[in-house]
């Protein structure tokens, strides 16, 4: 049987698909929730930015606020009164204990920092809002789909 380029490449691309497909699969998942419920979210960086984001989310359940500015983090924190406030991000993240508690992470640091706290984050299963860019190099890309 002989075979086109166009259908070794088909082929091909199923197969790289199926792979993908495959180790999502095997990740961690979480326990069903309602659709009426909120989510439970950290917002790391809420000046900037991180405002339009903190806005965007503020209709669910704000439940950590962090930023390195005191300033940015408290006026965000009167907007927010129920949130915890937190200076350094990798207090929560690292630990199992604040991220059960959590649903997901929005990250509105500068460009360059993206990177470590959504590696945290995806380390505690959680899901991770982030915009570009996500990583400055291939080898976090590599360590981030790990």
């Amino acid at each position: 049987m002989t075979s086109s380029r166009r259908t070794f490449l088909a082929a091909s691309a199923a197969s790289a698909g199926a792979l993908a497909l495959s180790s999502c699969a095997t990740t961690k998942s979480r326990a069903a929730r309602s659709l009426d419920s909120k989510l439970a979210l950290m917002v790391v960086g809420v000046a900037g930015r991180g405002a339009d984001n903190l806005h965007g989310v503020a209709g669910e359940d704000v439940v950590i606020l962090c930023d390195v500015d005191g300033r940015n983090l408290e006026a965000a924190g009167k907007r927010f009164p129920k949130a915890r406030l937190v200076a350094d991000y990798r207090a929560i993240l690292n630990d199992p204990a604040e991220t059960g508690k959590l649903d997901g992470v929005v990250i509105s640091t500068p460009d360059h920092t993206h990177y470590l706290p959504a590696m945290l984050a995806l380390r505690q299963n959680l899901d991770v809002y982030c915009e570009k860019p996500l990583v400055q190099t291939v080898a976090q890309a590599r360590r981030l789909l790990q």
